[in-house]
């Protein structure tokens, strides 16, 4: 189940890029996608529901490191454990993105 998982949450997240929050899209999608995916996945998440849907809205301080704005689920294991994942972690990209917010859909499917 826990491989089903984590299967359906990379492959959601290569499918679907961030975007900007104003529903712009910037063409080859965030950049910084495949790192956000990384702190995702790094341990195998203990949600046991099939079919949750996600909308993470984020954005960056001036060190490149997310900061959490909003997770939009009705699970609540789903918003912690993204919280959890995500708040505070640095992502190592040449350009600043202080200030840029982000949503990231996330579907969680078994």
């Amino acid at each position: 189940m826990k491989k089903t998982v984590i299967t359906a949450v990379l492959t959601v997240l290569l499918a679907l890029p961030a975007t900007a929050a104003t529903e712009k899209n910037k063409g080859d999608g965030a950049p910084f996608a495949r790192q956000i995916e990384f702190l995702l996945l790094q341990d195998n998440p203990d949600i046991d529901v099939a079919n949750l849907r996600a909308s993470i809205l984020f954005t960056f301080d001036s060190e490149n490191r997310i900061r959490v704005i909003e997770v939009a689920c009705e699970d609540e294991h789903l918003v912690a454990y993204v919280r959890e994942k995500l708040d505070g972690r640095k992502v190592f990209w040449a350009e600043p993105l202080e200030g840029q917010r982000f949503v990231l859909p996330v579907r969680i499917a078994s």
